[in-house]
């Protein structure tokens, strides 16, 4: 058979033909009492069913071989196929085989016994009401249902960058059509069209990926002041978008640093965040496009400061920010927020509508200080406000390596939060000092520099981490 050249072992091959041969006399033995397919010649269903899921096999080793183990679903998988050839092929993997028909999932489960499938588990009941224990990695389908349905049913329980494998003959074109216009989300990435051995018939083969459409939330935060908090959120901003990433600024200190670093004159504002967070005007308003960065920004000035005494007695004060921005935050991947060094209304709003918290900070001992009271502050606002605050990583900045202190701080903060300290490190550099009196990102300002270097490298090490490698991958 056309698969054996993807099994180099002999053993391993003839152990996996075996297994096969086995299941489909157990199919034909089972479907004389339960109906489980029309087709009745067991040779015909080694022809129609077999044969045919062995065509998945060159993209799914090419999935194996990116991932060594993983879970995925077939869905209605009915007689087992394609969830039971692949689950002998690929034990590595755990296959679980979802068909709400009783007399399917009995023939499954009588197939997962007699061939001690111990990476399949049978789930009868419709995907539409299954709660997984664990995020799956793929999902494959054979004659289940359109791709947009198909989508529709797995996409509240598949995490980004899932797979979905799904086999199709005719109007597959119309499918992938209909597909893009109701769930974009997923998109092709590969199709073959692949002959059917023994019956003289094609079947397309799909590929497709389920997207990344979360926006990142992200505040760029400390209790202590002078700590690179606007430089760093207005060069990640810009990095950003060198990236191809749809970015939005908030500038949430009413210093109004961030505005002015972005080429926005601060004192000539009309509208600004103040009249965002009371409701006096829709956030889409007021958002403009800073003309040194290239990113989106939500500016303010002084009179935000205001905002905290008019809001101080109003209930569910800490959620106006989250509350505000709701409208366009699907319009982003990712939208910074700029806090003010305090542990006031407007941070904690600030914190209570982000998904993370990137924290700058200088290899000081002075810094761990600061660090330990913003930890503390997470803690709280993630209790009362925000279950889903977390720290994203902290991030060394106006950093020099002929300081021996500095050094030291560096070490102890790699060995107490490990991977939470971004590999990136942010020298002290006169550009980036510079940059704010241009009204401009160092990264547009003087591209060369190492301080513009350091943060592009920055947002690429963001990218990275949130997104994955794959994404990086496609972009170039």
């Amino acid at each position: 058979m056309f698969y054996a050249s993807y099994f180099n072992e002999p053993a391993v091959l003839q152990e996996i033909e075996g297994r096969l041969v086995y299941y489909i006399k157990l199919l034909s033995k089972w479907n004389r009492a339960y109906s489980l397919t029309s087709i009745t010649d067991p040779l015909e269903m080694v022809r129609h069913h077999l044969f045919e899921t062995l065509t998945l096999v060159p993209t799914m080793h090419e999935l194996v071989a990116r991932q060594a183990k993983g879970m995925c679903a077939d869905l209605g998988s009915g007689m087992g196929v394609p969830g039971i050839p692949l689950a002998i092929m690929y034990p590595q993997w755990h296959f679980d085989l979802i068909d709400s028909v009783q007399r399917k999932a009995i023939f499954l489960n009588q197939v997962k016994i007699e061939l001690a499938l111990n990476n399949v588990r049978i789930i009868s009941q419709r995907i539409e009401t299954l709660i997984p224990k664990e995020p799956y990695d793929g999902f494959v389908a054979r004659a289940f249902a359109p791709l947009a349905k198909m989508a529709q049913l797995i996409d509240p329980i598949a995490q980004p960058n899932t797979f979905l494998l799904a086999m199709k003959s005719k109007n597959w074109q119309h499918e992938l059509s209909e597909l893009n216009e109701q769930v974009p989300a997923w998109s092709l990435v590969e199709q073959k069209m692949t002959p059917v051995s023994g019956i003289h018939a094609d079947r397309q083969l799909l590929l497709l990926v389920k997207a990344d459409m979360t926006t990142h939330i992200f505040a760029v935060a400390n209790q202590k002041g002078g700590v690179g908090k606007t430089t760093t959120a207005i060069n990640l901003a810009a990095g950003l978008v060198k990236m191809g990433q749809r970015v939005l600024l908030i500038d949430s200190d009413p210093q109004g640093n961030a505005t002015m670093g972005s080429g926005i004159e601060k004192a000539s504002l009309k509208l600004s965040l103040y009249q965002v967070i009371l409701g006096l005007v829709p956030i889409s308003e007021v958002i403009v496009k800073s003309p040194t960065g290239g990113y989106d920004i939500l500016p303010c000035n002084r009179e935000l400061a205001a905002a905290e005494t008019e809001l101080v007695e109003e209930q569910g004060r800490e959620g106006f920010l989250r509350k505000a921005i709701e409208p366009v935050k699907d319009h982003y991947d990712f939208i910074l927020i700029d806090c003010a060094p305090a542990l006031s209304l407007l941070p904690i709003n600030g914190l209570s509508c982000a998904n993370g918290v990137i924290v700058p900070m200088q290899c000081e001992y002075f810094a761990l200080e600061g660090l330990s009271d913003l930890i503390n502050t997470i803690k709280q606002v993630r209790t009362h406000f925000n279950h889903h605050l977390k720290i994203v990583g902290l991030l060394r900045v106006m950093f020099d390596t002929r300081t021996t202190l500095q050094q030291q701080v560096s070490e102890q903060l790699e060995a107490h939060f490990g991977d939470k300290v971004f590999q990136t490190v942010i020298p002290r550099n006169v550009r980036l000092a510079e940059s704010p009196s241009h009204g401009m990102p160092c990264i547009n300002y003087d591209a060369a520099s190492k301080g513009s270097q350091a943060y592009l490298a920055f947002a690429q090490e963001m990218i990275l981490r949130i997104k994955g490698p794959d994404y990086l991958a496609e972009k170039e």
